[in-house]
């Protein structure tokens, strides 16, 4: 086993993984509305297209919300990200936010951005948001407007970003990495640059939502993408130099670093690290996970979060080390990888690798070469 987790933990193995579950998630995900003002083609929720801020019956309340920041704060959570469908539809949202930072549990806003002027970010810089992420899925808006699925969203999200930085808070902006937006790779971290962005993720797509119905024409074999990495590489070298900002994707062998940087916690966090709550009060381990019966870890309507955390099989399930298929790896921090991705792949979450394993890809790649 890693000689670094043995240090962090003392020969036990990794924090999270049995025998080392947390008491409470370290971070928790509220989807509070189903709703949003957006059609992206990928969309992991399925959320309902609303362009107005219109309630929709059966999402949590303002209390109900409170309550489970409440329960947080007695629980030690670190951070809430606040997300959707789109948060900002909802006409509570700033009481929302405000409500966590005084709680001293972290405000993390995850938004489109189509509703963020620089009185919306102001506003947001005043009830304590501690960060805010964004999306930049294109240069131009033409791009742009095609991925999100509404004309003018591109340049409503280069206002929301300006506004931000002017309201100094911290930003980190995402963008896909897919196929429509792989041949604009390097355009859209030359955009990001000029803007002045210091964080830009290029988020891996999650087999969920709309990217079920489109995936072949959004998603990369692992071959593919294994075959990709160096250029993409290549491009964030030379980028990260000349604007001297992050640049995360998977499979970088520097994001290890970034995030995990002694490797003490496994590489998907769902359900041992974090969770996700709902619209509805329905938690599952996390926004890519199929909001099925099987997937549901229970309710913060019928029982406390702790006792979910705690003792739901899901997440007992998550929490084993022994992945199958995965036994002799050396590498016992991935724990198998992402989950999601192994259950659309095997249709067992414990069944491993994940089809993005290194290793696999690796070895794909040279039985292609060897014919």
């Amino acid at each position: 086993m890693d000689g670094k987790i043995n240090d962090v933990l003392g020969g036990r193995g990794i924090l999270s993984i049995a025998p080392n579950e947390l008491s409470a998630p370290i971070e928790l995900l509220m989807e509070l509305t189903w709703k949003c003002n957006l059609k992206c083609v990928h969309c992991m929720m399925n959320a309902e297209y609303c362009p107005e801020n219109e309630p929709e019956d059966g999402e949590l309340t303002t209390e109900e919300i409170k309550g489970i920041i409440d329960r947080a704060c007695e629980l030690g959570v670190a951070h809430i990200d606040f997300s959707g469908g789109e948060p900002l539809l909802r006409k509570d949202i700033f009481e929302i936010l405000e409500y966590s930072s005084k709680k001293g549990v972290e405000p993390c806003l995850l938004s489109n951005g189509t509703l963020i002027t620089e009185e919306v970010a102001k506003k947001l810089k005043e009830v304590g948001v501690y960060k805010i992420e964004l999306n930049l899925d294109g240069h131009t808006a033409e791009l742009y407007d095609s991925f999100r699925g509404v004309k003018g969203a591109f340049d409503k999200t280069i206002t929301a970003i300006k506004a931000v930085q002017k309201a100094g808070i911290p930003l980190r902006v995402n963008s896909m990495l897919c196929k429509p937006l792989y041949p604009y790779f390097e355009d859209i971290i030359e955009y990001a640059g000029q803007l002045g962005i210091v964080e830009l993720c290029f988020v891996p797509l999650r087999i969920a939502g709309q990217t079920v119905e489109n995936y072949d024409k959004l998603a990369y074999t692992p071959l593919e993408y294994a075959e990709m990495l160096p250029r993409i590489t290549d491009i964030k070298i030379k980028m990260q130099e000349k604007y001297k900002m992050v640049i995360l994707f998977l499979g970088d062998t520097d994001i290890g670093n970034y995030i995990n940087p002694n490797s003490m916690f496994p590489s998907c966090g769902a359900g041992r690290l974090h969770c996700t709550i709902g619209a509805d009060g329905s938690v599952r381990p996390c926004p890519a996970f199929p909001q099925e019966e099987e997937f549901i870890a229970g309710n913060i309507r019928e029982r406390d979060i702790a006792d979910i955390w705690q003792n739901a099989e899901i997440f007992k399930k998550l929490r084993n080390p022994n992945i199958s298929g995965c036994d002799t790896c050396e590498n016992k921090s991935c724990v198998g990888g992402c989950r999601v991705q192994s259950l659309w792949k095997y249709g067992d979450v414990m069944q491993g690798p994940e089809p993005y394993c290194e290793k696999v890809i690796t070895k794909e790649m040279k039985k292609t070469l060897l014919g």
